[in-house]
């Protein structure tokens, strides 16, 4: 499973927005979105090619691979305990702040941090090429997976520990 195509991202905000079409435009398939909010994830899939909103946080029947987690810092472990997913698949949030362990609530095995060093706003164009991507994973497997799909879409990855990457962001903001 190092090479990724299929994903579902959690959340609709700021960096769903511009991660999805990164995603897409770099050959993977975005299948589903949730949002607490049905405007958001119906927005946010409009601007990709096949995605579909999904109303709840059962996954377990998905085909996707890799469930992105980009939601508030204070939600990401409720999500956590709360998501259902597919066997084999890998589960990852997109904070800086938050540690690895912040996943440890899911029944996922694979799990990882998928942090683009970039404050994104959805007015704001971005290019994803030139964003830094910072991963952690919780096994060497999952860790070249989250790089193969990081180098998808940008020049710049960093594999980088919860605590560095929270030094990384606190410096950042």
């Amino acid at each position: 499973m190092s090479n990724i195509r299929r994903i579902a991202l959690i959340g609709a905000g700021n960096v769903s927005w511009h991660l999805g079409p990164a995603l897409e435009n770099a050959g993977h398939v975005v299948l589903e979105v949730f949002s607490q909010s049905k405007k958001n994830a119906s927005e946010l899939v409009n601007r990709l090619y096949q995605a579909e909103v999904n109303t709840d946080l059962n996954f377990a029947e998905s085909k996707a691979d890799l469930f992105i987690i980009a939601v508030p810092d204070d939600v990401i472990s409720l999500i956590a305990q709360d998501i259902a997913l597919p066997d084999n698949s890998i589960i990852v949030h997109t904070s800086g702040a938050k540690s690895l362990g912040v996943l440890g609530y899911t029944a996922a095995e694979s799990t990882g941090v998928f942090y683009p060093l970039q404050t994104f706003t959805k007015s704001k164009k971005i290019e994803f090429k030139s964003i830094p991507i910072c991963v952690e994973a919780s096994d060497t497997k999952t860790e070249k997976v989250l790089m193969n799909v990081a180098k998808s879409i940008t020049k710049s990855t960093h594999v980088i520990n919860s605590d560095d990457r929270k030094a990384l962001h606190v410096a950042e903001v």
